[in-house]
């Protein structure tokens, strides 16, 4: 029997949409993968793992709490040695961070881009039913911070990576014994 998609799936999932079609508006290509192990060698590249939670408000009947989703966002293979290279790899770095972090500041604020808002895209134009309209006019969907400039262990590839890790977070209101 497959697993239902649960809020936090849909999440991971619209998060893939926004990135790729922030991308795509941009004239860049990238993959988007809704979970955490992906190992390729091919970049850019986005994965996401679900971060911690924090319940807000509780009643007999609903909950709020904020969701942490973890955006890794994967831009170069580091080789052997350093070379020119990386100054171009950290320049491509800077620019989709700004990217990312642009397309998510202006879904928090309604104006997505391309053309969404509250984790809406073109390929997910309906507002979430799980989305807390008091906590996203209090809260909104934001990007909390990101990693900078991060080296990572590809453990199914063996590559050395290069990229940045954004963290998101996003208020979900759910009925108490449902999902």
């Amino acid at each position: 029997m497959p697993v239902p998609t649960t809020p936090l799936k849909d999440i991971m999932l619209r998060c893939c949409a926004i990135e790729k079609e922030t991308f795509e508006a941009a004239g860049l290509t990238c993959d988007t993968y809704p979970f955490f192990r992906q190992a390729q060698n091919s970049v850019p590249y986005f994965i996401h793992r679900l971060g911690g939670s924090q319940y807000n408000y509780n009643t007999e009947y609903v909950q709020t709490r904020a969701v942490t989703v973890e955006i890794y966002m994967i831009v170069a293979n580091r080789t052997e040695a350093y070379s020119d290279e990386y100054s171009e790899v950290e320049d491509r770095l800077f620019y989709y961070i700004e990217l990312v972090r642009n397309a998510f500041i202006c879904q928090n604020r309604g104006r997505g881009l391309p053309g969404g808002a509250w984790l809406c895209s073109e390929t997910y134009p309906a507002l979430p039913l799980y989305l807390d309209e008091y906590y996203l006019d209090t809260l909104g969907i934001t990007i909390t911070g990101d990693a900078g400039y991060r080296e990572l262990m590809n453990s199914g590839t063996g590559a050395t990576q290069v990229g940045t890790v954004f963290t998101l977070s996003v208020p979900v209101l759910q009925k108490i014994g449902g999902v």
